[in-house]
């Protein structure tokens, strides 16, 4: 009853802002992006390029980009720009893949179909580069598929960052809020996505659907995504797209749990598909990563980490919590240094001020909004400073011995605002 109940408001709220979309002429990034999703059937036509670009992994000197194509052999590489330089041309590799399934958005006719059948995934690794270094790039063969990245940074510097949870592009409601992950005063580094990327279960949208209307966010820098429920809704949804697509290279760690450093700031993904106790394979490699993170703590290269995971330890939303996992993990977190934790799933905006750092859930991507205090009697609400059922994005940048940290809402207006204490400020040379 309860995923009927949800289907339905689901349906009525795209039916809605269909309507209104429909008519509106202030919106034309989502009516854009929508056309784009048109089916044409499997027909590879112009470039072949179906899906990406995007920046799947970063090291201090370089950058790995990947795209999908209908067909082999072209583009297989691209113009890199550092600053005012001369474009720099650089070739990689592809690789075909057979997708297995057929799928069909059958609430949106238009949304372009998942086919079965080969796909051609190309990489290309830009190195030679220097720490912190932003540069753009244009694919072969159509200069129209475009992207910026940054390599890692020393723990000298500076690093900005956005974080975003449930996409769920289809229902008309994430578009709308891509357009304040970047201003003229913040340009992020890399999105931390904190899972459920798609939505098949909508039946609003595909994966090649979802492409053309993320690509406003893939563009922006690294894409860094922690699992979701939803990477799994049928068999081959974790394999043929999220692995295929998203695998990091050089990342400590799995596919399903690894972490990534930039700034002296380190970044922890964890899975909560998979379990988490000591005895656990995704257990012990925690428990090993936060012991090596509190051996680092005197270390002026160590500013502080940020965890990031899909179903949240806690919250008051309608969503349930996990107190185990909560009282097994935040001590560790505490003694290795961590600045705040970021979770998703429960579709609105929680801040807890929970020993002594702040927990955030941040799901309110795309997927249609729940109930944030459902739950309220729950023991630690008492701990919650803000919530709300807002469409939103993280936007944080680190300041000295803090991370300052903003919640964005659809229309522009920042709904929250805090600071998550970093153990130090940037590294003096």
């Amino acid at each position: 009853m309860r995923s009927t109940l949800a289907l339905a408001a689901s349906v009525a709220l795209f039916l809605t802002a269909y309507a209104c979309t429909s008519k509106r002429v202030d919106a034309p990034a989502v009516d854009e992006a929508e056309d784009a999703g048109v089916d044409a059937g499997p027909v590879c036509e112009g470039s072949g390029i179906q899906k990406g670009p995007f920046v799947v992994a970063s090291t201090k000197t370089s950058a790995t980009i990947r795209w999908e194509t209908c067909r082999a052999g072209t583009p297989l590489g691209l113009a890199v720009t550092v600053g005012a330089g001369a474009p720099r041309a650089v070739v990689g590799s592809e690789s075909m893949f057979t997708l297995t399934k057929d799928y069909e958005a059958f609430l949106t006719p238009k949304a372009a179909k998942d086919h079965a059948g080969p796909v051609w995934t190309h990489e290309v690794v830009v190195d030679g580069l220097t720490p912190g270094t932003c540069a753009t790039y244009a694919l072969d063969g159509d200069t129209s598929k475009t992207g910026a990245f940054c390599t890692f940074r020393e723990a000298s510097d500076e690093l900005r960052f956005v974080a975003i949870g449930d996409t769920n592009p289809g229902l008309l409601r994430t578009g709308p809020l891509l357009a304040h992950a970047k201003s003229s005063t913040f340009s992020p580094d890399f999105v931390f996505h904190l899972g459920d990327i798609q939505y098949y279960d909508s039946r609003l949208e595909t994966w090649a659907s979802w492409f053309p209307l993320m690509q406003p966010l893939l563009a922006l820098g690294g894409f860094y995504a922690v699992l979701g429920n939803h990477e799994f809704e049928n068999a081959t949804d974790y394999t043929e797209f999220y692995h295929r697509l998203f695998e990091r290279k050089g990342f400590e760690g799995t596919d399903r749990w690894y972490t990534f450093e930039s700034a002296g700031i380190v970044f922890v993904v964890l899975d909560t598909e998979s379990p988490m106790d000591d005895a656990s394979e995704q257990g012990r490699w925690m428990k090993s990563f936060f012991e090596s993170l509190e051996a680092r703590k005197a270390n002026a290269d160590y500013r502080g980490a940020v965890v990031g995971f899909h179903k949240p330890f806690l919250t008051c939303g309608d969503t349930y919590d996990n107190p185990t996992n909560l009282a097994l993990w935040e001590p560790r977190f505490v003694a290795a240094g961590v600045a705040t934790v970021l979770m998703g799933h429960m579709h609105g905006y929680e801040r807890f001020d929970h020993g002594g750092r702040p927990w955030i859930v941040t799901g309110g991507g795309g997927g249609a909004i729940r109930e944030p205090s459902q739950n309220m009697a729950r023991s630690y609400c008492n701990e919650r400073t803000k919530g709300g059922g807002y469409y939103h994005l993280m936007r944080a940048r680190s300041e000295g011995a803090k991370l300052r940290m903003e919640a964005v809402d659809d229309t522009g207006v920042i709904v929250d605002s805090f600071d998550a204490p970093l153990l130090r400020g940037p590294r003096t040379n």
